[in-house]
């Protein structure tokens, strides 16, 4: 009975130790996969990273080749257009349509000449040139003594801008053209009161051009009469210049126009 009161205690020690051992092996054996796991979150992250930075490495480079794939396509197309500018054909259409605006009493403030692009419709080829080109009123020669006079140049101005379309369509160099866009912007009418006003910036410009000898013991009433002496001797396009200076709205237009030219099948 004795020996099994010490053999029972002994027993239990020893599982005690095992199971201490084997608590021992698994707390170690779960440090280890801890610490793996971290290191495996380390390289993970760091793969990452370095794969997010390549990626935006890479989406840099091909940004700056879409950049610069962009600049050259803009360059050779500014090539063709200024050799196609200096050909006979875009020198024959734009001294055409310089000629044109000046019969219908419009000037064109901008010229652009694409190159010639070729394109098929009904089994046919086609080489399309298109121009766009800024128009714009002339300037008054006569300065406005109402409001009415303004509306008048308004209307007139559209009226002849309308006829530059109307003369480019019908015209012999252009007789396979299209114009398939124009933009027309008119200006409000000036009121009594702009019109005041553009006289008062005018008058104020003669009487900056007069001497002091001329001005000298005048009155008033005597520099303002010597002006309009002044603007009253003055040619059509000298009163055109003052106007011009002075600032007045113009009626404008934007005008698209394809010409065609039959290449054959």
């Amino acid at each position: 009975m004795k020996s099994n009161r010490v053999i029972l205690p002994v027993i239990l020690l020893v599982i005690i130790l095992v199971f201490v051992g084997a608590a021992e092996l698994l707390l170690a054996n779960n440090s280890k996969e801890v610490a793996k796991q971290s290191t495996l979150k380390n390289t993970i992250a760091q793969d990452q990273k370095t794969l997010n930075q390549g990626q935006a490495e890479e989406a840099a480079k091909q940004k700056e080749a879409t950049t610069l794939q962009n600049e050259l396509t803009d360059a050779q197309n500014a090539v063709n257009q200024e050799n196609f500018r200096k050909s006979a054909e875009s020198i024959e259409y734009d001294q055409s349509l310089f000629s044109i605006a000046n019969a219908a009493k419009v000037q064109i403030t901008s010229l652009t000449a694409a190159p010639p692009v070729e394109t098929k419709e009904n089994n046919a080829t086609y080489q399309v040139t298109t121009f766009t080109l800024d128009v714009e009123g002339i300037t008054p020669d006569t300065i406005f003594s109402k409001a009415a006079d303004s509306t008048a140049y308004i209307n007139s101005t559209v009226q002849n801008i309308l006829a530059f379309i109307d003369q480019v369509a019908n015209s012999s160099d252009f007789n396979t053209a299209v114009i398939p866009t124009t933009s027309i912007t008119a200006p409000e009418p000036m009121t009594d009161a702009d019109v005041a006003a553009l006289q008062d910036n005018i008058n104020s410009e003669v009487q900056a051009q007069l001497t002091s000898d001329e001005t000298q013991n005048l009155t008033t009433d005597q520099i303002a009469a010597l002006v309009q002496s002044n603007l009253a001797a003055m040619k059509p396009d000298q009163i055109q210049a003052l106007i011009e200076k002075a600032g007045i709205a113009k009626p404008s237009a934007t005008v698209t126009i394809n010409v065609w030219t039959n290449k054959g099948a």
